[in-house]
């Protein structure tokens, strides 16, 4: 029997994710539900480390160029990551997109913002299969977004001191004191 989950839809989204899609998505039919759900386990991984604590050493090599060693750097092996299933491809291009965002608009938080993507999908996955409404439950996610950035709004506190400043961008910085002493000094110049 067809697992009662399946539904055969036009893929617009993906389509524009990953270029290259399927005419049709099969949600629940063949284990692809399950397939989405494992892939996106196995870059949340592959960027946050085994542990979620651990430093990545990883040799990436993008085929003619030599392998190179980056430490600290989860997200660049995200990057690399190339999926022949366009279903998983459009999964591991949503988290990469994610991961780039959060580092070019904040310079960091690529980790926390994966593992964030991560519950978000397989949730929402799981309400869509379950028979909850995909329009509905984006209304739902955009709301409660709204209502976290007030939160985080009226928690946030205001960067001024030499030493705020020195800290932020230690952290920032790997946790290099140096450098975020010459940041700090840098801003106070300014």
């Amino acid at each position: 029997l067809p697992s009662p989950f399946a539904s055969r839809r036009p893929l617009g989204l993906a389509d524009s994710i990953c270029g290259s899609a399927p005419d049709v998505l099969s949600l629940g039919s063949s284990g692809r539900f399950e397939e989405a759900l494992a892939r996106i386990e196995e870059l949340r991984e592959r960027d946050t480390g085994a542990d979620d604590s651990s430093t990545a050493s990883s040799f990436l090599s993008d085929g003619e160029a030599a392998a190179d060693v980056r430490d600290d750097r989860r997200s660049q092996i995200a990057k690399a990551i190339e999926l022949p299933n366009a279903l998983e491809h459009a999964g591991a291009t949503l988290l990469q997109e994610i991961a780039s965002k959060t580092n070019s608009v904040v310079g960091d938080g690529t980790t926390t913002s994966i593992v964030l993507a991560r519950e978000i999908i397989n949730l929402g996955l799981l309400a869509v299969a379950t028979g909850a409404n995909p329009v509905a439950l984006r209304r739902g996610i955009d709301k409660a977004v709204h209502e976290l950035i007030k939160i985080l709004k009226s928690k946030c506190i205001p960067v001024s001191t030499k030493e705020d400043i020195k800290a932020v961008a230690s952290i920032s910085s790997g946790n290099d004191e140096y450098v975020g002493n010459l940041i700090a000094d840098a801003l106070k110049i300014f």
